[in-house]
């Protein structure tokens, strides 16, 4: 028996009593958003939509200088960033009290749960695609390369380069996809070493150039993103969830709306690589 709503797009499967579990959706797990600096977000949520955040550039000595001579100047110009929280996300799912009467679940909950994780989900990839967007460099951009378990750990080093090269070298994870991270797991590099046998075994967060490397099924499938922590700016103004009771029918409505917002300002972006796989 199939219960569905006057408009029709929620549709309530109802089963005997002794049936009661329910299947639970494979989610993808939410491993980027925590990298994110969230620094500014207390300020932006006191008033308005934007922040003005100063940036300092990096200074430099003068080499081979005489002794007694005058000292030559450098410029130094503090510059400011803007950091917005400009945009939205809304969610409204009607639910009819019959039901909720009839379901054989806390449905309910169950819909705040899914509801939580629709959430996170939308920063979650707004943060990888701020990052991936705004990456300094993208190795092989022209040409894709062909990713094995022999040669993985060679572009995984490439990554480590690029950033190394900017003076990115503490702090920094690679995010790959499920077939990526299944390379890694399959390279040869530490083969018969106790650790890489615990890794395979229990799946450990492994480290290889320097890198903290995840898993994430969210990652786009053609690219790795390697980061430092807190070069993607992430603000969430407004984050809210309600249940409202309709006037002119026996349901209810949850609705959920999220402001929110993020970048990466231009000094930082050096922070952030990219790899074009096939």
């Amino acid at each position: 028996m199939t219960s569905v709503t006057k408009y029709g797009w929620n549709t309530i499967v109802l089963v005997d009593l002794l049936q009661k579990e329910t299947i639970r959706l494979l989610d993808e797990k939410l491993v980027v958003t925590p990298w994110a600096n969230r620094t500014y977000e207390w300020a932006i949520q006191q008033q308005g939509d934007t922040v003005r955040v100063e940036t300092f550039p990096n200074v430099t000595y003068s080499s081979w200088t005489t002794a007694w001579a005058d000292i030559t100047e450098s410029s130094f110009t503090v510059s400011s960033e803007t950091l917005q929280a400009d945009k939205l996300a809304q969610l409204n799912i009607p639910i009819a009290d019959l039901s909720r009467i009839q379901a054989n679940i806390d449905l309910m909950s169950k819909l705040a749960d899914r509801i939580a994780f629709a959430m996170a989900k939308v920063y979650e990839q707004f943060v990888i695609y701020t990052a991936v967007a705004w990456a300094w460099t993208t190795l092989y951009s022209g040409w894709a390369v062909w990713l094995t378990k022999s040669n993985i750990h060679q572009y995984i080093e490439e990554m480590r380069v690029a950033l190394s090269d900017k003076n990115w070298f503490w702090d920094t994870a690679l995010f790959v996809t499920p077939s990526v991270a299944s390379l890694v797991r399959q390279s040869a590099l530490f083969d018969w070493f106790r650790e890489w046998l615990d890794i395979r075994m229990n799946g450990f967060v492994w480290r290889m150039s320097w890198f903290q490397i995840f898993e994430s099924n969210l990652i786009p499938s053609t690219k790795m993103l390697a980061l430092w922590r807190g070069c993607v700016h992430f603000v969430e103004q407004m984050g809210k969830t309600d249940i409202r009771q309709a006037v002119e029918w026996f349901r209810v409505h949850f609705i959920s709306e999220l402001v929110y917002g993020g970048k990466v300002f231009t000094e930082e972006a050096k922070g952030i690589a990219t790899l074009l796989y096939s």
